[in-house]
């Protein structure tokens, strides 16, 4: 895309804006802005540009513009996305260098809070100021629930005279009626369209002073070297007595009309150099010291000389397989490399790494054989997706995939499989009913994981195909039939057990690591689950019985799709307990407590002031696991107290006095 030189009204008479002129700048820098227009430039490329331009092209004086983005520090799915608005430049005078590095450092990312930008913004305007504008870009609408037209109109009802001036960038027609009866609000559909589109906003609140009298600046020497890679970096000097943070420099074809400008960068008043990316195009040019105002204040030749550019893929390249590239190249800002097929159009890009991630660099080959175009690319801006090399390079079948399994698996059960194959980081193996989809999955393992590879059998009996995936394309490599039959597991324990007691259940026919027992009310939903341990724990296992006496299940469960293998009845009865101490005993002395009850590994007895709450467990307990029928106590300080017998859940499920003296 070709930089785009907004001529402003305001550049060509150089007026003043009035001092109590206030412009604030909203920014939408969320993850659509990554779409592209018609001529293959990303949305968010172009509007940096323009914006670029526009900044440029404002009127010295005491104008002020401040900026807040949108969407530029979270993804749109992130926590906290819809707050992710940041005011960037206060509303203080106009900084260019300052409002240029807030543009240029913006990423595009998250969501479109467009009410609460406008919101806050209108918060930023200081009271004095008599002219006051907002300028919101976008290229969507309300993404976080908030109603722009209720904020606006809000605005308005407390008396802030605020104009709003909407432009929608690259819009569907969805977007465009959203924004109907709020502000004033024009749809620009490219980049020229948008740079027509700001400079209509600021012009009415822009107000034209006599023309000041031209100040002479002093002389700039520049210095810069003669000759350098097209495509690279240069870096070049300057000096003067009355430099100023707005110059800027420039590289552009000797021969350009003075004023005009390309790629350009402010000027460092401190180190007097500046590091500059040249054009890709080979030619004479000329490097510019340039002043706010477009004047060209020194010059220097440079002669930019066609860059080496070279991509060498390493070794047999086979489908689905990775491969390394060797390259040589300018490896400028936004270069990058991609694979795309040979008669793809200009710009076109699928598999792609940035050439800063250096030599060599990784690429994984299409799942289909046959003649490819290795491609070295740029997103800069002015030149963003053109091709400035191409290779041709031929990807061979796929190495062959071996798998090996049982022919039928019982449901919910774990089971290996063999195998051989590419081996990509990619690849994985999964098992979907015969005939699934292209690209389904259920439980998967990525082969790099090892050989064998263990994979779970659904629980539903039926057909199904063990696959090897590759994970870039989504595609089956190979596949091999397998039958799944029905499960055989059962449980096996008492029919009747005190509620709170720990039963011991033995059980077969699991196989699956992600199997457990777990006991819960009858006809519970087949996810619900008490206390539980998983089957690889061993067998019998203890399972904890609630509290509540009533009719429950003992079941297995397959925790990976939540359905129950087997199951038996079990009812359990009130609890029965009974404590057995002196009804008086002596402060900080021991005594002996018999008792009956549910013995759980976390039930316990404690001694605990009388009426305590009941998460009270006192200076001195026993859990009742570890004793057998009898347990010691410690006396606390004298006072009225209680024996209780505690669940593991902390309720005191019995209790009697005790006297302390």
């Amino acid at each position: 895309m070709k930089r785009i030189l907004i001529n402003f009204f305001i550049l060509a008479c150089l007026s003043l804006a009035s001092a109590q002129t206030y412009v604030e700048l909203i920014l939408d820098a969320s993850g659509s802005m990554w779409n592209k227009l018609e001529d293959g430039t990303y949305r968010i490329t172009a509007a940096k540009e323009v914006l670029s331009s526009f900044i440029k092209g404002l009127p010295t004086g005491e104008l002020n513009v401040g900026l807040r983005v949108y969407g530029a520090t979270k993804g749109a799915m992130d926590e906290g996305a819809c707050e992710d608005i940041q005011l960037l430049m206060p509303l203080a005078g106009l900084d260019k260098p300052g409002l240029q590095s807030a543009v240029d450092a913006t990423n595009a990312k998250g969501a479109t809070p467009l009410a609460k930008s406008l919101e806050l913004a209108a918060e930023d305007f200081p009271a004095a100021a008599s002219k006051k504008l907002i300028i919101l870009v976008t290229d969507g609408e309300e993404s976080c629930g908030g109603d722009l037209k209720a904020v606006a109109e809000k605005l308005k009802a407390q008396g802030l005279d605020i104009e709003l001036k909407i432009i929608g960038f690259a819009l569907s027609d969805r977007a465009i009626k959203s924004f109907e009866g709020i502000g004033e609000f024009v749809s620009a559909a490219d980049a020229a369209s948008l740079a027509t589109a700001l400079e209509g906003a600021v012009k009415d609140v822009v107000i034209e002073q006599p023309v000041p009298e031209k100040v002479v600046r002093q002389s700039v020497s520049l210095s810069a070297p003669k000759s350098a890679p097209a495509g690279q970096y240069v870096e070049v000097s300057y000096e003067g007595s009355d430099l100023s943070k707005g110059d800027y420099l420039s590289i552009v074809l000797a021969g350009t009309e003075d004023g005009k400008f390309g790629d350009y960068s402010y000027v460092d008043l401190k180190t007097k150099t500046l590091t500059l990316t040249t054009p890709f195009e080979p030619g004479s040019y000329e490097v510019r010291y340039m002043s706010e105002q477009n004047e060209v204040l020194a010059r220097a030749p440079i002669v930019l000389e066609k860059a080496e550019i070279s991509m060498r893929p390493t070794g047999e390249i086979h489908a689905g397989a990775y491969f390394q590239v060797d390259w040589i190249g300018p490896n400028g800002e936004a270069d990058y490399i991609t694979l795309v097929e040979p008669n793809a159009d200009e710009g076109s890009y699928k598999d792609y790494v940035y050439t800063q991630y250096g030599s060599p660099m990784q690429f994984t080959a299409p799942l289909t054989p046959g003649k490819y175009e290795l491609r070295y690319q740029t997103d800069r801006a002015g030149d963003s997706g053109k091709t400035f090399a191409k290779t041709t390079l031929t990807v061979l079948e796929a190495i062959p995939v071996f798998m090996q399994a049982p022919p039928e698996v019982s449901g919910g059960s774990n089971f290996d499989v063999e195998w051989a194959g590419p081996d990509n980081p990619s690849d994985y193996l999964t098992i979907v009913p015969k005939g699934a989809d292209e690209g389904s999955y259920t439980n998967y393992v990525y082969t790099n994981t090892g050989n064998p590879i263990s994979l779970t059998a659904p629980i539903e009996v039926g057909d199904y195909e063990i696959r090897y995936m590759n994970d870039n394309e989504h595609k089956t490599v190979a596949s091999i039939p397998i039958k799944v039959v029905a499960n055989s597991a059962s449980v096996q324990a008492v029919t009747e057990a005190m509620a709170g007691s720990e039963i011991e259940v033995s059980w077969s026919g699991s196989n699956s690591d992600s199997d457990y027992i777990t006991i819960v009310p009858a006809g519970a939903d087949s996810g619900a689950y008490g206390d539980y341990q998983y089957t690889n724990a061993g067998n019998p296992l203890g399972i904890q019985a609630p509290f509540e006496p009533g009719n429950y299940e003992l079941r297995m469960v397959n925790d990976n799709e939540k359905v129950v293998i087997a199951s038996q009845p079990i009812t359990l009865t009130d609890i029965v307990i009974t404590l057995q101490a002196p009804a008086e005993v002596s402060a900080n002395t021991d005594f002996s407590v018999k008792f009956t009850g549910p013995k759980t590994k976390r039930s316990y007895i404690a001694i605990v002031k009388a009426g305590s709450s009941e998460s009270d467990y006192g200076s001195s307990y026993t859990y009742v696991e570890e004793a057998s029928g009898s347990a010691t106590l410690h006396a606390p300080d004298a006072g009225t107290y209680e024996l209780r017998y505690i669940s593991s859940d902390n309720k005191a499920l019995y209790s009697i006095p005790i006297t302390v003296k």
